[in-house]
């Protein structure tokens, strides 16, 4: 996907979620600039409402994708998803269980209508 495209979908999921008001940066980034088997990240001002997605390039993802399948869409959405829980205070694990499971329903959803 190119970055336009993503900028794009970010544009689309922001309204979604209601996230107008953020000030979101997506960026493509190396497996090496990631923690192992993640796909993105957010690092977030909730102050300021600015964000900084990081989405890892096709061209890292692995060969065997079971397990971690390809989806920047997916991985997108979760990320936008950690910006709506920023206020709260929850285990980062369950947060992450939180935002996997709605980005695949949202991704499932908009993509069977």
């Amino acid at each position: 996907m190119k970055p336009n495209e993503l900028q794009s979908l970010c544009r689309k999921w922001q309204k979604i979620l209601r996230l107008q008001d953020w000030d979101i940066q997506i960026k493509y980034v190396r497996h090496w600039e990631l923690e192992d088997n993640c796909q993105g990240n957010v690092i977030y001002k909730t102050a300021r409402n600015e964000a900084v997605i990081k989405i890892l390039v096709e061209s890292d993802y692995p060969d065997d994708c079971e397990g971690f399948p390809q989806d920047q869409e997916c991985t997108l959405i979760h990320e936008l998803i950690h910006l709506k829980l920023s206020i709260l205070n929850i285990d980062d694990d369950a947060e992450n269980q939180i935002c996997e499971g709605f980005s695949k329903a949202f991704v499932m959803l908009d993509r069977t209508k």
